[in-house]
């Protein structure tokens, strides 16, 4: 009973778009091109799957049939899909465009479903001076100059772009329901990437050829962890082959004499060398990781220097350290 009951309340909402399609395939009227042809057989197929509840290829047939014809029919019912799927932000982002499309008459609603997809969600609109400069709310790509974005509500980051460099940076808040407006007045010119100048040398004022050090970045964990790692991988070695000995002898006396006691603590022996030789495995295993990302010296220091200088009056010597 319940789901007749929503098939037919989905049919009610699907049904008033087939009398529009139907009077255009009037006699006196000119066929349609191909490409709407199949945007209606598409469009067709959608609302059977929306009827049966397959909502993700229901919303895949939408697509296709809206690329092929850009009817604000298709954007209506791409949103009821996105509704009943319970996809929000995308229900409201095609529910807004079908109704800057097709504004709805005087006293004429939208469905309960969509303006509860609406009410769930917010409208973040961002205005620049120009499009020259890219617009990213939360990373994602939202256009240039002005972007209408469909949010959930609360903290949004909003990042406008020159070149792939983020020349402005903002964080809004958002209320569910409502429009969130951010004006840039003026788009900052971006910071030339300053070039790392070579080295000087202090006595005489000349550039010095020679490079800097060269540091590893690979190398960079202290050598602490190095040595925690290795010092556990020898102890519980140190552990498994005492244990091993003592589960061998436990072994030769329970051979000598059984006895329940003696079975016991020769299983014990051997559950505590086989935890030891796996603890011993895997300190190992980290300890050679580490070996290979360790630092184990700190970098070189330049090397004292002292230099004859030459100045007006005299000269003399400087020194580097």
């Amino acid at each position: 009973m319940k789901r007749s009951v929503f098939s037919a309340v989905v049919a009610v909402l699907l049904v008033f778009v087939e009398p529009a399609w139907a009077r255009a395939q009037r006699p006196d009227r000119p066929r349609a091109q191909p490409t709407k042809v199949q945007a209606k057989e598409l469009f067709a197929r959608a609302n059977k799957l929306v009827r049966a509840r397959k909502y993700a290829a229901a919303i895949e047939a939408f697509k296709k049939a809206y690329a092929l014809w850009t009817h604000p029919t298709i954007l209506y019912n791409m949103a009821l899909a996105y509704a009943f799927s319970g996809r929000h932000v995308e229900a409201a982002t095609q529910a807004r465009l079908y109704l800057k499309k097709h504004p709805l008459s005087p006293g004429k609603k939208l469905p309960r479903v969509l303006r509860k997809s609406l009410a769930r969600t917010a409208l973040l609109v961002v205005q620049l001076p120009d499009d020259q400069a890219a617009i990213y709310v939360d990373g994602r790509y939202a256009g240039r100059g002005r972007a209408e974005v469909v949010v959930l509500p609360g903290r949004r980051a909003i990042d406008v772009r020159v070149k792939d460099r983020v020349i402005a940076h903002k964080i809004i808040m958002v209320d569910a329901g409502k429009e969130k407006t951010w004006e840039l007045a003026d788009i900052p010119k971006p910071r030339p990437r300053l070039r790392p100048r070579p080295r000087e040398v202090p006595s005489l004022g000349r550039r010095d050829p020679r490079p800097g050090p060269v540091t590893d970045k690979r190398r960079g964990i202290h050598w602490a962890y190095f040595t925690v790692a290795a010092s556990l991988t020898v102890a519980s070695l140190a552990g498994a082959v005492a244990f091993s000995v003592l589960t061998k002898s436990a072994y030769d006396d329970n051979v000598a004499d059984p006895s329940p006691s003696s079975k016991d603590r020769g299983e014990r022996l051997q559950n505590t060398a086989n935890a030891l030789w796996g603890v011993t495995a895997a300190t190992a295993v980290t300890a050679t990781l580490l070996a290979i990302f360790t630092r184990f010296r700190s970098p070189e220091r330049s090397q004292p220097r002292i230099t004859p200088v030459v100045f007006r009056g005299g000269m003399g010597l400087a020194g580097t350290w």
